[in-house]
């Protein structure tokens, strides 16, 4: 039950955005409030706005005209989603103050169950926290109080529904069949030739079948090996150069859902690593993500991927500085939130969210980098008593990097609310750290260059593999149009900011999987135009 449904009712969902900034006693109050809202909720029913606010804040608008009105059978799973989700936050030991909750196993044992069933159940108010194990860990459980009422309230509508556990004359058969093929087939294919047998059952009632089989001795599979993180690694960035997952599971000998997990975990992996090396945002808690994020100047004509830093007195002007700083900061927080919440497996879209975010920021990044060649030029031209165009090639190519390295350090550290020291603060950090260096001579060879060397948006970069290869901008015109309107928002080309696929999905209105699987194809024809129909 790791996969929270979206919000259907805009007020529960602002309602939980709100939230994202409360205290732990806030959010404990607010739980409370929606589990005992969720017992006095008709399905056939419409409840206005105002009431839903009043229920779980107790604050009530001035206003006295009701503008808005939630269906209660949205209302009811969005408030069982809104309290997994908070609970996270908030989550209290198994055991405290006398009472208890109950973990997934005795609560499907209680009601009779499987757990897959439970997620279907969420949508009759079954409202589930994360609680805090013996080991540290956050597992979902449910109050014994809220169970109790769940099943005197459902019990009849259960036993009448249809059963959604396989019978055990079926799973039995499944079994038999199962037991006449190879032995040396993994569960995976197995579970693909079951599937193409027994058409009347899904596949992941036959892998729950046939996983039972195994552990009770009945089936005898070959072990799948575990992947390492060398091997994550090599899934990420074979499928980051555009060859399929089945080639890559073939190569490492697992199937293709051991090769996703792999690479979700190695993603996982590299945000924590770069959580380590980011600086913390310096803004204040009061700003709020959407409003530092909807002015124009840091969605549009934003720094290219191919573009490149160069040592040349020319300066980029920069309008709405102050917005740029802002939103970088604001990304940054983001990004941290989303880096100390992931699990050990966790989902694929806040993965996503968390990589576009560190693309987005170092677009901004790099504008704002940019916005200092002129101090740059300056400092140095003041150091070495004469224009940086006339030193040697490598002399120029060292305080080229030098000074970009340190400019990136001032922007990345830099108040968000004091963007005109922004330019003096860089000219002091350029001059200490060139201080360190010797005056090159000036009868020292000059250089012979038409043109300074430059230095890529992408180089030193520690996490350069989630950025996009400026080698793909030159492909985008060779793909469908279809296939390059997702490329140039996914990524960010055209001066665009980066756009995750459940962003681009709700543009569209289509979902994420299709989305999803549209990319993919996309994406190969982007990395390997050579090798893809």
């Amino acid at each position: 039950m790791r996969r929270e449904a979206a919000f259907r009712c805009s007020v529960v969902g602002d309602l939980h955005r709100q939230l994202e900034w409360a205290s732990a006693d806030a959010r404990l109050r607010l739980l409370d409030a929606a589990e005992q809202l969720i017992r006095e909720i008709d399905l056939d029913r419409g409840y206005p706005v105002e009431f839903v606010t009043f229920r779980l804040t107790a604050w009530k608008s001035d206003g006295d005209d009701v503008v808005e009105t939630v269906a209660g059978e949205a209302l009811l799973a969005d408030l069982v989603t809104m309290i997994q989700r908070v609970s996270r936050r908030c989550a209290l030991p198994l055991h405290i103050d006398g009472s208890s909750a109950l973990l997934l196993d005795d609560v499907s044992r209680l009601l009779g169950v499987s757990q897959r069933t439970l997620v279907r159940m969420r949508r009759r108010g079954l409202a589930m926290r994360y609680v805090q194990c013996n080991d540290g860990r956050l597992r979902l459980g449910c109050r014994v109080d809220v169970l109790a009422w769940f099943k005197s309230r459902w019990s009849a509508q259960k036993q009448a529904g249809p059963a959604m556990s396989i019978e055990q004359d079926s799973a039995q058969d499944i079994v038999d069949a199962a037991q006449s093929l190879s032995s040396d087939m993994s569960l995976p294919r197995l579970v693909d030739a079951m599937a193409l047998k027994f058409r009347n059952r899904s596949a992941s009632s036959i892998r729950s079948v046939l996983r039972r089989g195994v552990d009770r001795g009945d089936l005898s599979t070959p072990v799948q090996r575990r992947l390492r993180d060398r091997d994550g690694q090599f899934a990420w960035r074979a499928d980051r150069r555009g060859i399929p997952v089945r080639d890559i599971a073939a190569r490492l000998g697992v199937g293709g859902s051991a090769v996703h997990r792999a690479v979700i975990r190695w993603r996982r992996r590299q945000i924590v690593a770069f959580q380590a090396v980011l600086p913390p945002a310096l803004i204040g808690q009061d700003v709020g993500d959407e409003e530092a994020l909807s002015p124009a100047c840091v969605n549009v004509f934003l720094g290219q991927w191919s573009d490149a830093f160069v040592l040349s007195p020319q300066s980029t002007d920069i309008p709405h500085l102050e917005a740029m700083l802002v939103a970088m900061h604001v990304l940054r927080r983001r990004f941290g939130v989303i880096a100390t919440e992931v699990c050990g497996q966790p989902a694929a879209g806040q993965i996503d969210r968390a990589e576009t975010d560190l693309r987005w920021m170092t677009q901004l990044r790099f504008r704002l980098v940019m916005h200092l060649a002129s101090s740059l030029t300056e400092t140095i031209q003041q150091w070495c008593s004469r224009a940086p165009e006339t030193l040697s090639l490598d002399m120029q190519r060292v305080l080229l990097r030098r000074g970009l390295a340190v400019c990136k350090r001032v922007v990345e550290r830099h108040p968000a609310g004091e963007a005109s020291r922004l330019a003096a603060r860089a000219r002091v950090a350029v001059d200490r750290n060139l201080a360190e260096m010797t005056v090159p001579r000036s009868d020292l060879a000059t250089s012979r260059l038409r043109t300074p060397p430059t230095i890529p948006l992408s180089v030193s970069e520690v996490w350069r593999d989630v950025l996009p290869d400026p080698a793909w901008i030159a492909r985008v015109d060779t793909l469908l149009p279809s296939q390059r309107e997702l490329v140039v928002a996914r990524w960010g080309f055209c001066g665009q900011r980066p756009r995750t696929l459940q962003d681009i999905a709700h543009e569209r209105g289509s979902t994420v999987p299709a989305l999803a699987r549209a990319w993919v194809t996309a994406q190969q024809q982007l990395a390997r135009p050579n090798r893809t129909n």
